[in-house]
C-alpha cells in the first residue's frame, strides 16, 4: 500500500494495541507506532489515546478515521484497476487500416480480439496508406497496419506477404497468360486503385522504367475492378483483396516479381497493455491462418 502510515493507524485502533497491530501488518512494534506517530504530525492531530492497557481513538481520531477509510479504499480501487490494465481488461486502442485488411482480416479479428478482451474500447480508421500512417505519426492511432518496409520512426511487426496480381477482362490475351510482366502490361490502359502509383503497383512498374498509361483514377478498388468488368482496361490489386470480391467476366493473373508485405505498426513513443496484446493477438491470428 503506498501510503502505510494510514494502514498502521487502521490496524491500531481496529486491534486496540500497537503489538496486534503490528502482528497484523508484519511490521515491528516500533515501527507501526512510529508511522501513526508521523501521520499525527503530519495531521497536527493526537489520533490515538495511549495507556498500559492499549490504545484507543481520541475524539479527533473518531472524526477522521471514516475519512482514512475512505482513503485507503480509494487506494485500493487505484491498484485494483491498475491490476486490471496490466492483465488487459481494461483499455482502448485505436487502430488504423486499409481496405485489404479491413475487409479480410478485420471482421474476423475483432470477433475473436473482442471475445478474449471484452473490456479494450477499439476505434477503428480505414484510409490507405499515407494518410494511416500520418494519424499513427501523430499519435492518432496507437496501431496501424501497413505495408512494409514503412517509416524508420514506427516499430514494426511483420505479418504476411501478399500477391499484387492483375485483374484483366476474361477475353482479353492477357487472360491467357500465366504471369505479366510491367512490359505485358505497358500500352494496356490502367485504371488506378485506390492505392495510387505511389506504394505497391508504383515498384511494380518503376523496377522495369515504365510509366502506367492511366486514363482512369478511380480512389477504390470495386470501382477499379467493375471498370474491368466492362472491359474498359486494367487493374492491379493485392490478392487479399480479391480473396473477398466477387467479380464476374475477369482473370486474376500473377504480376512478376510483385508482392508486398503487411505489417503492423506501432508509435515507438506510447506502449500499453492493450496495444501489446494486440500485436501479440496477430501474432497468433497470423500463425493459425
Amino acid at each position: 500500500m503506498a501510503n502505510s502510515k494510514y494502514a498502521a493507524f487502521i490496524a491500531a485502533a481496529e486491534e486496540g494495541n500497537m503489538t496486534a497491530a503490528a502482528q497484523k501488518l508484519g511490521y515491528t512494534q516500533s515501527g507501526v507506532s512510529h508511522l501513526v506517530h508521523t501521520l499525527e504530525q503530519e495531521l497536527g492531530v493526537q489520533l490515538l489515546i495511549r495507556s498500559k492497557a492499549g490504545v484507543e481513538l481520541s475524539p479527533e481520531g473518531k472524526a477522521l478515521i471514516g475519512h482514512i477509510r475512505r482513503l485507503i479504499a480509494a487506494e485500493n480501487a487505484v491498484l485494483s484497476a491498475a491490476e486490471e490494465l496490466r492483465g488487459v481488461e481494461r483499455g482502448t486502442l485505436r487502430i488504423g487500416t486499409f481496405s485489404s485488411v479491413a475487409i479480410a482480416w478485420l471482421p474476423s479479428v475483432m470477433a475473436r480480439f473482442n471475445a478474449r478482451y471484452p473490456g479494450i474500447a477499439i476505434t477503428i480508421e480505414n484510409g490507405t496508406y499515407s494518410p494511416i500512417e500520418d494519424m499513427l505519426s501523430s499519435s492518432l492511432l496507437d496501431c496501424a497496419f501497413v505495408a512494409l518496409p514503412s517509416r524508420a520512426e514506427f516499430e514494426t511487426v511483420p505479418l504476411a506477404r501478399d500477391r499484387l496480381l492483375a485483374v484483366v477482362h476474361q477475353d482479353s490475351p492477357l487472360a491467357a497468360k500465366r504471369s505479366l510482366s510491367a512490359e505485358d502490361v505497358a500500352n494496356e490502359t490502367f485504371i488506378v486503385p485506390a492505392e495510387g502509383t505511389s506504394h505497391d503497383v508504383g515498384r511494380f512498374f518503376s523496377r522495369a522504367g515504365i510509366r502506367p498509361k492511366a486514363v482512369l483514377n478511380m480512389g477504390d478498388d470495386y470501382a477499379a475492378a467493375a471498370m474491368v468488368e466492362r472491359a474498359l482496361g486494367f487493374t492491379i490489386l493485392p490478392e487479399l483483396m480479391l480473396g473477398a470480391m466477387h467479380l464476374g467476366n475477369v482473370r486474376t493473373v500473377p504480376l512478376e516479381h510483385s508482392e508486398r508485405e503487411i505489417g503492423l505498426a506501432m508509435n515507438a513513443n506510447y506502449h500499453s497493455p492493450a496495444l501489446a496484446a494486440f500485436g501479440a493477438f496477430m501474432r497468433e491470428f497470423i500463425k493459425e491462418g
